[in-house]
């Protein structure tokens, strides 16, 4: 037969209950705030929500689709897909694809980008994180969708494709003026030309109005010639005076347009220009003169184009003062060197004579580049175009237009320097990237992709991903690409890959449509490693499936000890009655024997002649009888129970303003000792870290 529990065993079990309780509350309000913060974010994220359940009914509809769609919860709650005008035509069969493999749990996330309605019938473009939600047998519970309106982002894209081709355009006509200013006459752009023409920095130039650069007489017919530009008129030439930086006049023929936005409104004008000052004095010579020849020779002549004629045995007969110029030879030596000696350097004389040859063969012109050694020994890059005649005696003449490609080779060199940065980069990224012909040839791996997966050059180039990954693997891979080269469009998708080890890979892959000068497609992409992503939003996934269930499991339990504690509670509010009575009782006894018993003796011992120690001990008796029978020992001792004698002996007489010498005289001790117990005293009291008066916290408990 079990006994009566004793005081003791009621209070152990009590104080487990009690743990017990403030765990369960603790994991309770832990739960709590979980779902809090959770319902916080999906609430607040910028992200629209929107769940589905198997039969994609919608279940969930934040706050954010609302603002994304313009549909409030009310109006889509229950409604399925396909009851809501909600998915662009043309997208409802690839997002009817998606819905069903989810459905049959053939994958369980995707990202996908279409168009969608919102309520007042406006076109969007978003991007849509879905992933599913399985039960044990792997049926489909729920799918969570995550969506972001895009549609200012692919604007932004085309305004960036806009901007490419502004480039595209100013690289093909460099060798001209080039510049583009806005409606008010403000420039926006000039190129390197238009700087050194008018011999100031591009930041002298972009920002401020071009008409100071024109004189005051020209720019009525300057204005009123583009005020005639507009969307249906968008080119036009005009050929004006500019104000050289010698102060002087050249003029110029400017071919402008204007730049249409989306909408055919008009957002830049540019022009490309050329100085045409010479050409301008050739016209006025040509007023002075009615013979051809001498026309055609003041052309020549003054032409910034090089132009010379020659034979073959060397002598050069006609040029221009650009031949002169460029080589660096006046007229004069010009006739008496030899220009296959003097010009041609040895090394181009082969190339030079097979080009002379086929137009000998031909008699067609022929085009080839070389190098002139200019009158100082420097040499200059050219670029010929050689004509064949023949004089009165049948002799072959050539009529050679020579230009100068210092700057083309300059700019080739600067090309193939940018590619090699471009390699260096690609093969030093983080991320792997790649580039795919249209039959799905690899013509471009970046080092970190052939690290990544362990190929070597032998290994890719040139074979197709059904040569190098698994089937299934590369028929993912495959059809992706054909989506890109299809349309064009830049596609985000996950991919998976096996490493080398055998282990799988999860990858952010953006693939984009490339195009050469002639017209041959490819496919480029980059990709970013997601795996350790991938790992930790599986690992979330499970421990808040533990999590659900541990909370199930505990409320239960929790429940049963709730019961149990409350039948413990009414026996122990018996008990500590009891306690509290007795207590009183105990106390009153003591008080009552101290007053009869000690208090004569002591009155007796003070009236009795002693010495200053002595006298000093029985007042510290007394004021600690005292103390023992006065409320402010009943609640140190009570409050702090961990408090020693000998501290309650030290609090009590600093309590009284006794000094700490003073204390170790009377408790007949060091006054380190006593400072360890003053330092002891405040740690316990939770003064430590206070600037408070120890004496003034004693006195507030009396």
């Amino acid at each position: 037969m079990t006994g009566k529990p004793t005081y003791e065993d009621l209070e152990k079990r009590i104080r487990l209950l009690e743990e017990e309780s403030i765990k369960g509350k603790q994991a309770e309000n832990t739960l709590k705030e979980v779902v809090q913060r959770l319902n916080f974010h999906m609430e607040n994220t910028p992200l629209g929500i929107v769940e589905f359940n198997r039969n994609y009914q919608i279940t969930y509809w934040s706050k954010q689709a609302e603002q994304i769609f313009g549909w409030n919860a009310e109006e889509v709650m229950g409604k399925r897909i396909d009851q809501l005008r909600w998915v662009h035509e043309d997208d409802v069969r690839r997002v009817a694809e998606l819905s069903a493999d989810m459905i049959s749990s053939r994958r369980t996330s995707n990202l996908h980008i279409n168009r969608n309605y919102r309520k007042d019938g406006s076109i969007i473009i978003c991007e849509w994180y879905n992933s599913a939600l399985l039960n044990a047998t792997g049926g489909l519970i729920s799918v969570l969708s995550l969506i972001m309106d895009v549609t200012e982002r692919k604007r932004m894209e085309e305004e960036v494709q806009k901007s490419g081709e502004r480039y595209r355009a100013v690289v093909e006509d460099q060798t001209e003026l080039i510049c583009r200013w806005v409606s008010d006459g403000t420039l926006s752009f000039v190129n390197e030309a238009y700087c050194r023409f008018f011999d100031k920095q591009r930041d002298e130039l972009v920002g401020k109005p071009f008409t100071p650069l024109i004189p005051e007489e020209d720019h009525y017919a300057v204005n009123k010639h583009i005020s005639s530009l507009t969307s249906s008129n968008p080119s036009g030439t005009i050929e004006h005076r500019v104000i050289a930086p010698n102060g002087g006049l050249h003029w110029m023929q400017w071919h402008n347009k204007v730049i249409l936005g989306l909408e055919g409104q008009i957002l830049e004008y540019q022009a490309v220009g050329r100085d045409i000052t010479e050409r301008k004095r050739l016209e006025e010579a040509l007023h002075e003169s009615q013979q051809r020849n001498e026309f055609l020779a003041n052309i020549i002549r003054l032409s910034s184009q090089p132009f010379a004629m020659a034979y073959s045995e060397g002598r050069i007969d006609l040029f221009n003062s650009a031949f002169e110029k460029l080589t660096g030879y006046s007229a004069d030596e010009l006739r008496t060197i030899d220009w296959t000696t003097d010009l041609t350097p040895p090394e181009w004389h082969k190339t030079e004579q097979q080009m002379l040859a086929e137009l000998h063969r031909t008699g067609l012109p022929v085009q080839y580049s070389k190098e002139y050694i200019r009158k100082d020994g420097t040499r200059v890059a050219v670029e010929l175009l050689v004509n064949l005649a023949s004089d009165r005696l049948g002799n072959p003449e050539y009529y050679s237009f020579v230009t100068d490609i210092t700057e083309r080779k300059r700019a080739e060199a600067a090309l193939r320097e940018s590619e090699e940065r471009f390699r260096i980069f690609m093969d030093n990224s983080p991320g792997i990237a790649w580039i795919k012909d249209e039959e799905g040839r690899y013509i471009f791996l970046s080092k970190s992709y052939q690290r990544q997966f362990g190929l070597r050059n032998d290994d890719w180039r040139g074979k197709t991903d059904f040569e190098l990954w698994p089937g299934k693997t590369a028929e993912v891979f495959h059809k992706n690409d054909l989506a890109v080269l299809h349309d064009g469009r830049t596609r985000t998708v996950l991919e998976a890959l096996l490493n080398p080890d055998g282990t799988k890979s999860y990858w952010w892959s953006y693939k984009f449509r490339l195009e050469d000068t002639h017209g041959r497609k490819y496919v480029g992409g980059s990709g970013v490693d997601i795996t350790e992503r991938k790992q930790a939003e599986e690992e979330l996934s499970k421990h808040r499936k533990n999590l659900e269930k541990m909370v199930e499991k505990r409320t239960a339990e929790l429940e049963a000890k709730t019961v149990l504690l409350e039948e413990t509670n009414t026996a122990l509010r018996v008990l500590l009655d009891q306690r509290a009575k007795d207590k009183g009782e105990l106390e009153d006894s003591i008080m009552s024997n101290i007053h009869k018993l000690v208090a004569p003796y002591i009155n007796q011992l003070k009236n009795s002649p002693l010495n200053p120690k002595e006298a000093a001990c029985v007042t510290v008796i007394d004021l600690s009888l005292r103390d023992i029978t006065s409320p402010f020992t009943n609640k140190l001792s009570s409050k702090y129970l961990n408090l020693t004698s000998k501290e309650i002996e030290v609090a009590n007489l600093i309590r009284e303003g006794k000094s700490t010498k003073e204390i170790a005289v009377i408790l007949n001790s060091t006054e380190r000792t006593i400072n360890f117990h003053r330092n002891s005293i405040r740690r316990k009291l939770g003064l430590n870290k206070s600037n408070k008066n120890l004496r003034t916290y004693l006195l507030s408990l009396s």
